[in-house]
């Protein structure tokens, strides 16, 4: 049976997106949708907005290896051009492919998992399963069954069939330009006749510039710029004010130097946005992290209603937190290069059993 470290709740701040796959490809632009999961409500399918576990292991394996890799360069330890297999190894899950990985017996797997903790808990290729599993992050099942949450409607060209849109998603709209300059339905949505004779005219008048300037020889810097007019093109988001729900369970026990390394990896996971367009304000995020015993460990949430982006985070791992945090810590400060040289270590087996066989 799954044991959970750690639940974790977070709250939007702001809009989060995480990015399924661009849709619905018209000339009005396109739509950029979040991921969506379908629920059984009742008789009804609603489909439900939730953050995807892949983005936080993604991002807890980076913050992870950065720590370690910032621990050995402290210490002295060269990091070359040849490091970068083991870099993948460990921050992104699989290496270059050029070494056969499953050739590994377990006894070499059970060495590598001891060298480094980072390996043995999120694996990595073919060589090492995780003992991890992050759950993906939902609403609440209140707010999946509450009937107010959602808002239908018949799909096109399919009497009798129906979605349920729920109303934690939000829409923001960019401007297409040859949309305006066609005038065409989409455009009228959003502008005026004025508006688009408006922009018509400048664009126009920008063309004519331009063609007297190449033919008088200016460069294109000397030349009038192009017109403002951007794409309209709609992407979806989780709109601020929602709350998601996850864990983090242990498929077999941990040690403290592993545990060490996770609480580690969330003090510095807390501190950073969600998801994409976090460069608009988009993905500030207040986290609330509580242990197996229901005791809160960590927060993280605005200093100020007025400013979302200024983040405070209270810090209060118990001493079972902390005595594993400074077992980790231990193991950094004797951290050797056979630590983190994980793509040395495969390529020594794989070419011993290569020689084996030869």
């Amino acid at each position: 049976m799954l044991e959970n470290l750690v639940n974790i709740s977070f709250k939007t701040e702001s809009p989060l997106m995480q990015t399924k796959v661009d849709l619905n490809k018209t000339k009005g632009g396109g739509t950029t949708e979040i991921k969506k999961m379908p629920v059984l409500v009742g008789s009804e399918v609603k489909e439900v907005p939730f953050y995807s576990s892949n983005g936080i292991d993604g991002k807890f394996r980076r913050i992870g290896t950065s720590i370690i890799l910032d621990a050995a360069i402290r210490k002295g330890i060269t990091i070359d051009k040849e490091f970068v297999k083991s870099y993948h190894y460990m921050a992104n899950g699989g290496g270059s492919g050029t070494e056969k990985e499953s050739s590994l017996g377990i006894a070499e797997r059970e060495t590598l998992k001891g060298l480094n903790p980072l390996i043995s808990l999120f694996g990595t290729g073919l060589i090492v399963p995780g003992k991890i599993i992050i759950h993906n992050f939902l609403p609440s099942k209140r707010d999946i069954n509450d009937e107010s949450m959602y808002y239908s409607g018949e799909i096109k060209d399919k009497p009798g069939f129906f979605w349920n849109k729920s109303k934690l998603i939000g829409t923001d709209t960019i401007i297409k330009r040859d949309d305006i300059l066609d005038y065409n339905n989409y455009a009228r949505k959003f502008f005026t006749v004025e508006d688009v004779n408006e922009w018509q005219k400048e664009v126009e008048e920008n063309r004519s510039k331009r063609k007297a300037d190449k033919d008088a020889g200016k460069s294109k810097n000397e030349s009038e710029k192009k017109s403002d007019i951007q794409n309209i093109i709609s992407r979806e988001y989780i709109i601020p004010g929602v709350e998601f729900y996850s864990s983090v369970a242990m498929k077999e026990e941990w040690s403290d130097i592993e545990k060490g390394l996770f609480y580690s990896i969330l003090r510095e996971f807390v501190k950073h946005p969600l998801g994409a367009i976090v460069n608009k304000g988009w993905g500030v995020v207040s986290f609330n992290i509580k242990n197996a015993e229901g005791d809160t460990i960590m927060r993280s949430y605005p200093k100020d209603e007025k400013y979302l982006s200024e983040i405070q985070i209270d810090d209060m791992f118990t001493d079972k937190e902390n005595a594993c945090v400074s077992a980790f810590d231990n193991w950094l400060k004797n951290i050797t290069v056979d630590n983190i040289d994980i793509a040395g270590f495969i390529k020594k087996y794989a070419k011993a059993e290569k020689e084996e066989k030869e």
